[in-house]
């Protein structure tokens, strides 16, 4: 998924570095079940993204969903849809785990 904040197109990505801000930032897993987690891991993709250039708060980035609301509900659908394609890999790896232990 591409944002465009500051005038910067920034790529995101559901990462490993994404959930360990996450973690770092909220002192617990990630599991989002709540708009707070929801904004805090969009925020953490963000911030970890390579093309995150340092500059933005997180109260910056408050200011920016404010003014551009219809964008956490595309982040949301990003989230699913990624989280959808991950539980695929996961199935795919299980099948060929247990596959291989019989």
């Amino acid at each position: 998924m591409k944002v465009i904040i500051k005038d910067k197109e920034i790529t995101l990505k559901s990462s490993f570095r994404a959930m360990v801000a996450y973690e770092q930032i909220t002192d617990h897993i990630f599991s989002p079940s709540t708009v707070t987690d929801i904004l805090v891991y969009f925020y953490c993709c963000v911030i970890t993204s390579k093309d995150y250039d340092g500059t933005m708060t997180f109260d910056e980035f408050m200011d920016y969903l404010d003014e551009n609301p219809s964008i956490l509900q595309e982040f949301s659908e990003w989230m699913t849809e990624t989280s959808k394609q991950n539980e695929v890999f996961n199935k795919e790896a299980k099948k060929k785990t247990t596959a291989r232990k019989k």
